[in-house]
């Protein structure tokens, strides 16, 4: 495996674990702090939908990955 990719994967990695990490914390603190049940929920469904969609591109990005073809210069 090329060492640039290998460094790519593992930063894009790295990435995602931080926004989940992050978004678990600020789940956790919304759920843990005295705030009105209307703006807890509605913050937890934009984090949830921000995470559906990230995880929805990622996927098709992996799929249309096989699709793509190669240019060569």
């Amino acid at each position: 495996m090329n060492l640039n990719l290998t460094i790519r994967n593992i930063g894009i990695v790295l990435v995602i674990l931080g926004v989940i990490l992050l978004m678990v914390f600020w789940v956790y603190t919304i759920l843990t702090a005295e705030v009105d049940p209307i703006i807890r929920i509605s913050l937890i469904a934009i984090i949830i939908g921000i995470m559906i969609t990230l995880f929805s591109i990622l996927q098709e990005k992996v799929k249309n990955k096989d699709k793509e073809t190669k240019r060569k210069y």
